[in-house]
């Protein structure tokens, strides 16, 4: 039977993905009426019951792991009409519903008939937590704390849901007691410790999200060939803008610089490209800018941007630049408890050069390889690279594609109790060949984020 901790953290993703049809009204009338009936029975009475209410939960826990939820239902519904009051069927049914405040309702109702049942009070959090109480939760999750004082999946509902509400300050006063406290947990000194470490991890990672104001990002490529067309050598190449080495420094304030997984920054750049086979800077190349970037969408890794460019170099340009980038990656984080793992990377760079000549360029990277990390500090990664841009302005000098393969060496450094690694420094090399205007050769490139 699963336990009521499996019960609980199934709850909410249920919640979001059952696909079941709303409820007959002559059950839900039936149900509720049920709920408050005091049952009188004698101990054969109850065995009968309790063996029946076993075997329908059995199908019905069989069922939802097969994602047959309907079919589950109806196993649920039996077990209800037996014995409304059982607390686990009861739980369960409620995951199946997808109308969140009638699951509210239900989750109150059980809550009020059994106060002193942990169980019920924290499924009754949950509920309030997806309906948008938050004030109602948190002190739900509170009252489970109390009863649960060992529990730190409790400590991080509590901390998450002054992030999700914008209170920075709050949230992060609360992960960092969350971490002191998994710390300090007996588990961690002794036995299997890799789930309370992933813990302690995603709360270190929660905290340096929302205390880190600045980033300096420096990098320098090395091509072995003399392109004719100007390229970048990754994604810290700027993209729709080509240069060989270049140097940003962000800021992200309070408050509004990072709001439930939105994000607002300021930045400047200044870019430039290097002679043929050397790492000389090409004076005429120098290319500065100044903008602000936002993340409107909590999921989506998508931000939009406006940027002045202005001119250095003889080569550089005065220009309004409106930009939209994306990223996804999985892998490219250090993660306790997994040593090897599947390395994917995706980045799109579109922008729009305002003025004359207007025109519109566009940059995309795919990577996919094998990350292995090397102790808690240092990361391997062996990958396959595809990546191109085009440009409308003059696209035969502003357009290439190449493939090939590399291995990036990254080192994680400046963490602290309550936070993870701020800063790395990555040596990046690959073998591209040239597939469209574009010429085989070694690419090497150093990153430095602090």
């Amino acid at each position: 039977m699963p336990s009521a901790l499996w019960c609980t953290s199934f709850f909410v993703v249920a919640l979001l993905l059952s696909t079941a049809n709303a409820e007959s009204p002559d059950f839900m009338n039936r149900y509720q009426d049920q709920l408050h009936v005091q049952r009188e029975e004698n101990w054969f009475q109850q065995q009968i019951r309790m063996f029946c209410n076993d075997l329908h939960l059995d199908r019905a826990y069989r069922l939802i792991d097969s994602s047959l939820l309907s079919v589950a239902r109806a196993e649920l519904e039996a077990v209800l009409a037996i014995d409304p009051r059982d607390p686990q069927a009861r739980l369960t049914y409620v995951m199946l519903l997808h109308r969140l405040n009638e699951a509210l309702q239900h989750c109150q109702t059980a809550a009020t008939l059994e106060p002193h049942s942990a169980h019920s009070t924290l499924a009754f959090a949950y509920a309030s937590k997806e309906t948008q109480q938050s004030d109602a939760a948190l002190r739900l999750f509170e009252t489970a704390l109390d009863r649960d004082p060992e529990n730190v999946s409790l400590y991080k509902e509590l901390a998450y849901l002054p992030l999700y509400n914008g209170h920075n300050n709050e949230a992060t006063q609360r992960f960092r007691q969350d971490i002191d406290q998994a710390l300090n947990d007996p588990q961690f000194a002794e036995g299997d410790t890799r789930a309370l470490e992933r813990d302690i991890e995603q709360m270190r990672s929660e905290v340096q999200r929302l205390t880190h104001r600045f980033d300096l990002t420096l990098y320098q490529a090395w091509r072995s060939n003399t392109q004719q067309v100007r390229t970048s050598p990754s994604v810290f190449g700027e993209g729709v803008i080509p240069s060989q080495g270049g140097v940003e420094l962000t800021y992200q304030p309070p408050g509004i610089g990072f709001r439930d997984e939105r994000i607002f920054q300021i930045f400047g750049r200044f870019l430039w490209s290097t002679e043929p086979r050397s790492l000389n800077v090409d004076d005429d190349s120098l290319q500065g800018s100044l903008g602000v970037r936002y993340k409107p969408f909590r999921q989506l890794n998508a931000y939009f941007s406006i940027e002045r460019l202005f001119k250095i170099g003889h080569q550089a340009e005065n220009n309004w630049l409106l930009r939209i980038t994306y990223g996804w990656d999985q892998g490219a984080r250090l993660k306790t408890g997994e040593s090897l793992r599947p390395y994917s990377f995706l980045y799109g760079d579109l922008g729009y050069f305002v003025e004359h000549p207007s025109n519109v360029a566009f940059y995309g990277e795919a990577r996919q390889g094998l990350a292995l990390q090397v102790g808690n500090a240092v990361m391997l990664t062996p990958h396959l690279v595809l990546d191109g841009r085009y440009q409308t302005l003059q696209p035969d000098r502003n357009a290439y594609m190449e493939g090939g393969l590399g291995a990036s060496l990254k080192y994680f450094f400046n963490a602290t109790r309550y936070e993870t690694p701020r800063s790395s420094l990555e040596l990046l090399i690959q073998y591209k060949i040239g597939l469209i205007e574009s010429v085989s050769g070694w690419v090497v490139t150093g990153i430095l984020q602090f």
